[in-house]
């Protein structure tokens, strides 16, 4: 099963992201699109992302 990011999607602001902390993300495939075109495995990791960024 591949995903393909087009678009922007759902975009997460990083206000939302604090909810998560590092590196205790869960292991759940929800697929989101990151405005970097890429595709993250679940919320958590790409507010990870975000953070480093």
């Amino acid at each position: 099963m591949y995903f393909i990011c087009k678009g922007e999607g759902n975009v997460i602001n990083k206000r939302k992201c604090n909810k998560y902390r590092a590196p205790n993300c869960h292991r759940a495939y929800i697929p989101l699109c990151g405005t970097d075109q890429k595709t993250y495995p679940n919320e958590c990791i790409l507010c990870v992302q975000i953070r480093h960024l």
